[in-house]
């Protein structure tokens, strides 16, 4: 059973039960909704707006500035433990596709037009090589593949989603115990056919200790497993203000990686009107996971490269080295012409195929704030 059908299974059998468990039951449901916003998306230590960087041409860092929307809803059914939850999160800044390399090209993100290194090339006869480049389907043009300054897919828009919780806790006499399945899903009409992942977990809190808990959430599309190891608690400050906190520690176990991802930090006061204040970091230890797991880094292993060199030395990078193309000295025309001049140096010098890539290494932290609004409805 592929994996969308057998998520619709379980959904069906689960909101089956959850109506029948509602005829018969004599508890009162509950919804609780919060209303956040983020002045960045980091989940597992990994930058969902790091695309922001792409568009303003600047080096990766531990802080985008992008906003997002994040309005979360839960369903308390009559059921005790038995719970759903839907989450979502809207760029807010940053949300459409941009021309960030400034070249004449057949499609976003393809190499400049004759190969040409970009506007600054002094070899560029720009209608000989639109005309050499016009594709062509019998005498009718495919103005679809035209060159052109075409804007590439890095808007915020895409990374729009919505998430669904089917979940069920209890408290127990050796500790609570709560499963349960996540649907993650596109939710931008760009992206939305796009495979996302379903994730099924398992969540224990110690008796003694409650405010200690460990978790297992297993892909089962990807199959790939994250634990994490919680620490939270609350307390009040005064008549009206409360805060809250919490320490996670986060390890994925990959195909051909493994260790921890994040370690991920919030601090968040609240006020007895519903409103909120946090302040969140999360260190990213082991950048491999982010550059393997997440796409951050460059698939690139130099095997099938006409090069005898190092693949650092070749001036390329690999998927485990915890390195990235940095915008800010790669992206644009003046870059690329700058970039190729000392490519074309290096390579006459040495006499072996050389590529010049200037790149930074990833963020061993990130952090943002959130303000958030939340109430509860009986």
């Amino acid at each position: 059973m592929k994996v969308s059908n057998l998520f619709r299974f379980r959904f069906f059998i689960v909101t089956f039960f959850l109506c029948i468990t509602m005829l018969f039951s004599d508890e009162k449901a509950s919804i609780d909704v919060n209303l956040n916003f983020v002045s960045n998306y980091v989940w597992r230590g990994h930058d969902f707006f790091r695309n922001y960087a792409i568009q303003k041409q600047k080096s990766f860092g531990p802080h985008s500035g992008a906003w997002a929307f994040q309005p979360s809803i839960t369903w308390n059914t009559p059921l005790e433990g038995l719970y759903v939850n839907l989450f979502s999160s809207i760029a807010l800044q940053g949300r459409e596709d941009v021309d960030v390399d400034k070249r004449i090209q057949t499609q976003p993100s393809g190499p400049f037009i004759n190969d040409r290194i970009s506007l600054l090339d002094p070899n560029l006869d720009v209608v000989n090589d639109i005309v050499t480049n016009l594709p062509t389907s019998g005498l009718i043009l495919n103005y679809a593949n035209t060159p052109n300054f075409y804007k590439e897919l890095v808007g915020l828009k895409r990374n729009d989603e919505l998430d669904i919780t089917i979940g069920y806790e209890k408290e127990t006499k050796v500790g609570t115990i709560a499963f349960g399945i996540i649907h993650y899903k596109y939710a931008n009409s760009i992206t939305i056919s796009q495979p996302y992942g379903t994730e099924v977990f398992l969540k224990y809190s110690f008796p003694v200790i409650s405010n200690l808990s460990i978790s297992i959430y297993e892909d089962i599309r990807i199959d790939t497993l994250y634990y994490s190891v919680d620490y939270s608690g609350k307390y009040d400050l005064t008549k009206d203000f409360s805060s809250s906190y919490s320490l996670s520690v986060g390890y994925y176990v990959l195909d051909k990686v493994k260790g921890i991802s994040d370690i991920t930090l919030n601090y968040t006061v609240h006020h007895s009107l519903g409103l909120s204040f946090g302040i969140n970091v999360a260190l990213t230890p082991n950048t491999q996971i982010q550059e393997y797991y997440w796409g951050a880094g460059d698939p690139i292993n130099g095997e099938n490269f006409n090069t005898k060199l190092p693949i650092e030395i070749n001036g390329l990078s690999s998927i485990y080295d915890g390195k990235i193309a940095d915008p800010s000295r790669t992206l644009g025309p003046v870059n690329e012409y700058v970039n190729s001049i000392i490519t074309n140096e290096i390579a006459n010098a040495i006499g072996l195929p050389y590529t010049y890539t200037p790149r930074q290494e990833l963020p061993k932290y990130y952090w943002w704030i959130s303000i958030g609004y939340s109430v509860s409805f009986e």
